[in-house]
């Protein structure tokens, strides 16, 4: 790898963060940090008529824009994509989206931090 580590406190706006969400039984899945774009799509995307925001929508939105693969036997060899990413049980799919939530919770309070 081509990248440096250590006293370099230079942050490169553009290189992709990622979190490994380890699932139990093998299996895990990783999620990248979405960007300014993707994260202001998925906002108006959860926008109700009233101005309040869809929150299940919202994090599951964050978790199916977000997901970058998958590993494990629970998945059976399926690919990591949006369709399956529906399909899994409630309890794997809401661990995915409050992992996403959580990594992407800072994306509005990033401006002006760097």
């Amino acid at each position: 790898s081509d990248q440096q580590s250590g006293g370099d406190s230079v942050s490169d706006f553009y290189a992709e963060q990622t979190v490994v969400v380890d699932l139990g039984g093998g299996n895990k899945a990783t999620l990248r940090k979405l960007t300014y774009g993707e994260f202001s799509e998925i906002l108006s995307a959860a926008r109700l008529a009233g101005g309040e925001i869809d929150g299940v929508k919202y994090s599951r939105k964050q978790a199916e824009m977000g997901l970058v693969a998958w590993e494990g036997p629970g998945f059976g060899g399926k690919p990591a994509t949006v369709e399956n990413f529906r399909a899994l049980p409630v309890r794997i799919g809401n661990k995915l989206a409050t992992a996403a939530a959580t990594l992407n919770q800072d994306v509005s309070e990033d401006e002006g931090n760097a």
